[in-house]
């Protein structure tokens, strides 16, 4: 199943992402994307990342007189950019150049309409907003989870995302996840381990570890729309 979390920025659509990824692993062959240009999704997994898709875009730049086909090039490339272990990560990064961030959501559609069905499950962590929606980057997906907390702020922006889907034709299933109670289809409770681990540095996913109900949040989620085999 390919999943994309979506939301207002700060309402903890990353940590949302990467407790989810952390808890699905264990169910098959797991990547995550990190599409957020302000990429902190790496940080919250506990995993070191070395070189991103902007890295590669970045050498593509330099050497674009050399390169005949840029596609064929990019693509022997992204096994580089691929971190894997008990779940695989991709990591989009951060535009270097003026002009060059379009081309590095172009190419990342390119990439995971490539990859993705090697893997059982796909959770993207998408930019803030609803530009990731507008630029069609993540309409092959099954289901967008739109993150909420309890300002109103956040639920306007769920529902310009819910609408927006609508409008450009997207078939995924859309679910609302309450962050720290918020109303939602799903709710995620406050959790002071999670706290504690922005707090001090420590990747977030050790919080499922710590926080049953936490563990029993995600756990309803992956069940409740599909993830897992109830």
């Amino acid at each position: 199943m390919k999943v994309a979390v979506t939301g207002k920025g700060g309402t903890g659509k990353t940590v949302i992402s990467a407790l989810l990824t952390k808890f699905i692993s264990r169910y098959g062959d797991t990547l995550a994307v990190d599409a957020d240009p302000d990429s902190n999704l790496a940080d919250v997994l506990g995993v070191e990342v070395e070189k991103t898709v902007a890295d590669v875009v970045d050498e593509l730049y330099m050497k674009k007189y050399e390169i005949r086909d840029k596609d064929r090039w990019f693509e022997a490339r992204i096994n580089e950019v691929i971190h894997e272990n008990e779940f695989d990560l991709l990591v989009m990064g951060k535009k270097e150049r003026e002009g060059c961030y379009c081309y590095i959501n172009s190419l990342l559609k390119k990439i995971m309409q490539k990859i993705v069905d090697f893997y059982d499950n796909v959770i993207i962590d998408c930019e803030a907003g609803i530009e990731i929606l507008s630029r069609r980057t993540i309409d092959f997906v099954d289901v967008i989870l739109v993150v909420v907390n309890r300002s109103k702020l956040s639920r306007d922006t769920a529902k310009r995302i819910e609408e927006l889907v609508k409008e450009l034709g997207i078939k995924a299933k859309i679910f609302v996840i309450g962050n720290k109670s918020a109303e939602g289809d799903f709710k995620v409770p406050y959790s002071e381990a999670v706290e504690r681990c922005l707090e001090e540095g420590i990747p977030v996913v050790k919080a499922l570890e710590e926080d049953e109900n936490l563990r029993r949040a995600i756990e309803n989620i992956a069940k409740g729309i599909g993830m897992v085999v109830q």
